[in-house]
C-alpha cells in the first residue's frame, strides 16, 4: 500500500500544464510524479541517448563474463583475486557512473528566483 496518502490540488493554465506535460515526457516520467521531484527540489534528466543503453548491456555483459571465468578460476585455484576484484570493483563503478549521470535527478541549490511567476 501507497504511503502517499495525501492530496494537494494545484491549478495550472493549459499552457503551464502543456510544459509540465512535456517535460514529464521527456524525463520518462508520469505527471504527477515529474510535479513531485521538482517540488522536492530534484531536477529530472532527460532519457539518455540509446548509446548509453547500448554500452551499458555490453558492460553487463563483461561482468557476466567475469564472474563466469572466475567461477572457473576459483575451482582450479589459479587466479589472482586482488587484480580480479579490482577489475570487478572498475565495472561496477563505471556502471554506476553511468547511471547517476544518465538517469537520476539532480538535487537543486534552492535558489529558485522564477518560482512565484
Amino acid at each position: 500500500m501507497s504511503k502517499r496518502i495525501n492530496i494537494i490540488s494545484v491549478k495550472f493554465s493549459d499552457t503551464e500544464l502543456d510544459l509540465i506535460d512535456k517535460m514529464a515526457f521527456k524525463t520518462c516520467r508520469k505527471r504527477s510524479t515529474y510535479i513531485r521531484e521538482t517540488s522536492l527540489g530534484y531536477k529530472p534528466k532527460e532519457k539518455p541517448p540509446e548509446d548509453f543503453y547500448k554500452v551499458l548491456k555490453q558492460l553487463r555483459y563483461l561482468n557476466n563474463n567475469l564472474n563466469q571465468i572466475t567461477t572457473k578460476a576459483h575451482s582450479l585455484g589459479v587466479i589472482n583475486e586482488k587484480d580480479y576484484d579490482k577489475q570487478m570493483r572498475m565495472i561496477r563503478d563505471l556502471v554506476l557512473d553511468m547511471k547517476i549521470k544518465y538517469l537520476l535527478g539532480e538535487k537543486r541549490d534552492g535558489n529558485n528566483k522564477n518560482m512565484g511567476n
